[in-house]
């Protein structure tokens, strides 16, 4: 694999994924911001990888919509098991310089449904597009951004790995920013409402001494829900943030850092949240491919006061505890901890997020890999709306078998568990939890094709 194909997101892909509540000049901006950052990468660049993408997925699942089984609203709600195709076409390509790198994919998803019962769910289209990159202005000062456009439908899981890939977390980045690629806002309503998300985050990080630097970053997320989105009671919203931090490299192996953070959060029906944080962490290269750490801090959330018996404050903890080993048999990374996320419900959550995924090569052309994760929401306010406090399992082992190079054939099996604060037994009065169990067949096609001369 050419080290172009190797390269990872160096800044988190959150410039990442769309909404359009926010005005076309408003988003256009965005967008022009973070194209300005990113253009002299491709000016620059030595080298490109083309790396087409295809995936065939299908299979049987019990519950596709994670139904919970009881009498809610006086009907008698039941799993809704059924067949479920997926096929998922991408496109990425990537390139590399000595004082830059950029990175640009775009993915179309279609899934069809084939159901056992009278109630049946539509076929569904999802579109993604991320682009991210980073340039050197001096040997010391250097300024990069992200950029993401994601529309997809709020039932879809993205827990899903269309691309039986692990999550590639970058060594030599901190992984300490309390970022997650768990979306804990997905299946927030069973209804079929499409979600458009737009992020954006760009940064400047500028060395102060030879082993302190000082990062500034932003981040923008736009997301809006198009039909449906009454009857299922989804609220548009703007999150914005911005941190201050400041890095000490104390050994060859090891550095700290102290971070600063604010920012809002501005639901379209609602109050509005002003957000701020404080943090430290540590990390330490265990070796050239194994790096664990931690980040801790205490966050304090502010709201507009709807009635004089309301809350106008929420205070907390921020953590997160990390490792990650990538040897070449066997590979890992595991996390956890606990953040603030943005909700469809019109809330900020507090989430407690788990991680682990897990590879081992069997033989040159067999592997296992296995990827778990686990959520739990609660609204950081008593006086909102509890439809985002839930909690959620998913693991999936899978066996795949590399047929040549380009080709991959895998057998999976996914387990999802969940409970929610709303669903409760009409009868009974118990909360409801709801299980499902799916098994897949997929092909997998991916081949890195390198155009210009290599660096």
């Amino acid at each position: 694999m050419s080290r172009v194909s190797e390269l990872q997101y160096v800044v988190p892909s959150e410039c990442s994924k769309a909404g359009k509540h926010s005005s076309g000049f408003r988003v256009g901006r965005v967008f022009l911001l973070c194209s300005a950052l990113l253009l002299p990468t491709t000016a620059l660049a030595a080298a490109w990888t083309i790396t087409p993408e295809l995936n065939l997925r299908s299979g049987y699942d019990d519950n596709l919509r994670l139904t919970a089984e009881g009498v809610q609203n006086n009907v008698e709600r039941k799993g809704n098991g059924g067949f479920e195709t997926n096929a998922s076409v991408a496109m990425e390509i990537a390139t590399l310089t000595a004082i830059s790198e950029l990175r640009a994919r775009g993915r179309f998803d279609f899934i069809s449904y084939t159901q056992e019962q009278e109630e049946q769910l539509s076929n569904e289209d999802n579109q993604y597009v991320d682009v991210a990159g980073r340039y050197e202005l001096t040997p010391i000062n250097e300024v990069g951004a992200s950029f993401s456009l994601e529309r997809k439908y709020t039932g879809t899981d993205d827990g899903r790995d269309f691309f039986d890939s692990l999550s590639e977390a970058d060594l030599e980045n901190d992984g300490d920013e309390n970022l997650t690629n768990v979306d804990t806002d997905s299946g927030v309503t069973r209804e079929q409402v499409r979600r458009e998300r737009l992020r954006a985050q760009p940064y400047w990080s500028v060395g102060l001494t030879q082993n302190t630097r000082l990062r500034l970053q932003y981040n923008y997320d736009d997301t809006a829900y198009g039909s449906g989105t009454l009857d299922a009671r989804l609220i548009d919203f703007t999150r914005q943030r911005a941190s201050v931090r400041l890095e000490h490299k104390l050994t060859e192996t090891s550095q700290v850092f102290a971070s600063f953070e604010g920012g809002t959060f501005e639901p379209d029906v609602g109050r509005e949240n002003d957000e701020l944080a404080v943090r430290f962490g540590y990390r330490y290269n265990v070796s050239p491919i194994s790096v664990v750490g931690f980040n801790v801090g205490a966050r304090q959330i502010s709201f507009d006061k709807v009635a004089a018996t309301d809350d106008d404050k929420d205070e907390g903890a921020i953590v997160r505890i990390f490792g990650e080993h990538r040897g070449e048999l066997t590979r890992y990374t595991a996390s956890v901890g606990r953040t603030v996320t943005p909700s469809g419900s019109g809330a900020l959550v507090e989430s407690d997020i788990l991680q682990f995924d897990f590879i081992r090569s069997l033989s040159p052309r067999f592997e296992f890999r296995f990827e778990s994760e686990y959520f739990g929401n609660s609204a950081v306010s008593n006086s909102v709306d509890e439809r985002g406090d839930r909690d959620k399992v998913r693991f999936s082992p899978m066996l795949r078998w590399n047929w040549t190079p380009e080709w991959a054939i895998n057998l999976i099996y996914e387990y999802e568990w969940e409970e929610r604060s709303i669903n409760k037994d009409d009868i009974t009065g118990d909360t409801l939890d709801a299980d499902s169990n799916g098994i897949f067949v997929s092909i997998v096609y991916r081949k890195d094709n390198e155009i210009g001369q290599k660096n």
